[in-house]
């Protein structure tokens, strides 16, 4: 048989992984509110999850969730002057400009950004002025 102090180690182990189980649990059931860029400039909180975003007129379906999730999830993501191309070889592509980072500080430096259905490549990359030539600016 087990010795009481035994008995009482294993319960405080067992305490312990329990509590940690319940808060990561209710950490992971929080969704961070992440302010969003209106048209207008103003910063918006987001929708709760019952009632959907309209979409934004001229942006590919899943833009905001792609740049996210290409720039790190950052808490403020801006976008403005968005828009897609009209070339039919280009369609669904994506380009304007893009300011991200944890504070509405950090995220005030726009960078240019060109978006396809997985892929987006950020002002500053090898290439990238040609490409934003090619497929954003308007003939």
């Amino acid at each position: 048989m087990m010795k009481n102090a035994s008995w009482i180690a294993l319960a405080v182990a067992l305490a312990t992984l329990v509590a940690g189980a319940v808060a990561w649990r209710l950490h992971m059931a929080q969704s961070p509110s992440i302010p969003v860029e209106s048209s207008a400039g103003n910063v918006a909180r987001t929708a709760p999850p019952d009632t959907p975003m309209p979409p934004q007129a001229g942006t590919p379906k899943h833009l905001r969730r792609l740049l996210s999730t290409r720039l790190g999830r950052p808490r403020v993501l801006s976008l403005r002057n968005v828009g897609t191309t009209r070339n039919p070889q280009y369609a669904g592509v994506a380009c304007g400009e893009v300011a991200w980072g944890d504070t509405p500080a950090k995220a005030s430096g726009y960078k240019r950004f060109v978006a396809s259905k997985r892929t987006v490549h950020l002002a500053g990359a090898a290439g990238f002025d040609a490409l934003w030539n090619k497929v954003c600016v308007k003939r």
